[in-house]
């Protein structure tokens, strides 16, 4: 028999005996279903970050935007219609606690308003954390740019363009002061930056601006910023903005993005 095996099973052995001695002297009635009682509560307790990344791993819950979609709805990017149960459980998303205390927080307080009244840009990614590109459990901050130009002609593709410019200057020090200033955002990623009107030398003539948001895993196809643009959700009278959540997307924006993105 392996050692770990046997050292596990002489712990937990030690640890039911203490159990039940300890309900014993306290006078408890029936200590040997109280002591299998709190045995199964600790175990549930180690068990508990494993069956989370079974859960995780499983897909299951990055697919419920596919679910109790409104037909009437699947052909333009909306704002929930209404705020039933399903609807509330699928938006809910909690701040990891590191979050508390920092400036993204903005973006769970005033995610009601965003879904709510907000209004949905066209956006594209700058940078994000690595972990983003791939499935996990855990949310992170990305900076992305948009624009409220609704005019604006091809505006995704030169987005993407003006993004690959801003990233180029990543770890540099431009002399111009206007490129001094995005590389110097760029390079610190543990920077928080909200609503930076991008210059005109960098814009390419777009109206755009640059800013930091939390994604949000449960709000994307697979869990994962599988492809660099996406709609997001920005209010006049909040900085915070997040991406829009999918299960709000049009069907052929949606099947594009998954298939581009390689999901199921």
């Amino acid at each position: 028999m392996n050692r770990d095996t046997v050292n596990i099973t002489i712990a937990r052995l030690a640890m039911a005996v203490w159990v039940y001695g300890v309900l014993r002297l306290v006078g408890l009635s029936s200590p040997g279903f109280w002591t299998a009682v709190v045995l199964g509560a600790l175990s549930l307790t180690v068990l508990t970050p494993a069956v989370r990344r079974l859960f995780v791993r499983s897909r299951w819950p990055y697919r419920l935007y596919r679910a109790r979609r409104n037909p009437r709805l699947a052909g333009a990017f909306h704002l929930p219609a209404r705020a039933g149960l399903f609807e509330r459980l699928y938006q809910r998303v909690r701040a990891p606690r590191w979050c508390r205390t920092d400036d993204l927080s903005a973006v769970f307080r005033d995610q009601g308003k965003l879904l709510r009244e907000g209004n949905i840009v066209p956006a594209v990614l700058v940078q994000a954390n690595a972990l983003l590109f791939e499935r996990g459990a855990d949310d992170a901050p990305a900076n992305v740019i948009y624009t409220t130009d609704s005019d604006a002609e091809q505006p995704v593709a030169r987005m993407l363009e003006v993004a690959r410019k801003i990233f180029s200057l990543k770890d540099t020090k431009p002399d111009d002061a206007d490129e001094a200033r995005f590389a110097r955002m760029v390079s610190y990623e543990l920077g928080r930056d909200f609503r930076v009107t991008v210059p005109e030398k960098l814009s390419g003539g777009l109206d755009l601006t640059y800013t930091t948001i939390m994604v949000h895993r449960r709000h994307l196809p697979e869990g994962r910023l599988a492809v660099p643009y996406f709609p997001l959700v920005i209010h006049p009278e909040s900085r915070a903005a997040m991406i829009l959540p999918a299960r709000y997307w049009p069907d052929d924006f949606l099947d594009e993005w998954v298939q581009i993105g390689g999901g199921g």
